[in-house]
């Protein structure tokens, strides 16, 4: 990577409340998929203690994710309250882009 190059920033959103190991698995692969593809992933155990409740996790995922580039689902997201409203939230503000895991990786090709 050239030194003028931006690394975007990319926040990853998916099932977390209700799944083992609060789906931790799931995020660092993705995480790992899309540092290898040339980005900077943030996932939201990164952010949130896992004894933050519902409400509280939700607000500190939101405003980090707000502080990234762009947002990447991972399968599974639309069944999850909390990614829905953050995917909601980007989509009301027009800000991040919103894609796949996949759709990424495909961008940087």
């Amino acid at each position: 990577m050239l030194e003028s190059e931006v690394v975007l920033k990319v926040y990853i959103i998916g099932p977390v409340t209700g799944c083992k190991d609060r789906n931790l698995g799931a995020f660092c692969d993705a995480a790992y998929r899309l540092a290898e593809a040339g980005y900077e992933p943030v996932i939201p155990h990164s952010v949130v203690p896992e004894d933050a409740g519902w409400p509280r996790a939700l607000l500190a995922s939101v405003h980090r994710m707000l502080e990234c580039d762009g947002v990447a689902m991972l399968p599974g997201w639309e069944h999850s309250q909390g990614a829905c409203v953050e995917r909601g939230v980007c989509l009301d503000i027009g800000l991040p882009p919103i894609k796949t895991v996949e759709e990424w990786i495909e961008c940087s090709r």
